[in-house]
């Protein structure tokens, strides 16, 4: 599954007392920790207004992370849109122009507040990182390979 956030939209919804710079590295630490970018089958693209942060980029191999450069968050998310194929994907945001944009292209929409009560019951619902901060996923693979390799040395 694609998904595609419309990141200003989901981090105005967490805002507290902290700085834009904690929020954007708050938001994508929590969506790399997540269940969500985990899955091998899921695509993440995160998307922000204004110009490239290097400093993000090379941060957060689970999701791609794109800025918009000159244009709108929205007009970004319009263009990705505009490739897409109809039922591709879903769209996080609360805007009702990126709405009306993933309905032309026949994919799906949340509103913000409905994506964090699915991360937020998703998140309960999962096994959480253990002490060395792997995924579920990471933690099945490594005991797949590890299977195979005393299988391999014990026949």
């Amino acid at each position: 599954m694609l998904y595609i956030l419309d990141a200003y939209n989901i981090i105005c919804k967490l805002k507290k007392r902290h700085s834009w710079g904690d929020l954007r590295r708050g938001f994508l630490r929590f969506l790399h920790r997540h269940p969500i970018s985990w899955s091998k089958k899921n695509r993440i693209i995160v998307v922000f207004d204004g110009q490239r942060n290097p400093d993000i980029i090379f941060k957060f191999p689970s999701f791609e992370i794109v800025f918009s450069g000159n244009d709108t968050a929205d007009k970004k998310i319009e263009k990705i849109l505009a490739r897409m194929r109809p039922s591709a994907g879903i769209v996080v945001s609360d805007d009702r122009e990126v709405a009306f944009y993933a309905r032309k292209a026949g994919v799906s929409s949340l509103k913000v507040d409905e994506f964090i009560s699915l991360m937020r019951k998703e998140d309960s619902e999962t096994v959480s990182e253990d002490k060395d901060g792997l995924g579920k996923e990471d933690v099945e693979e490594i005991n797949e390979e590890l299977y195979r390799l005393w299988v391999k040395r014990g026949s």
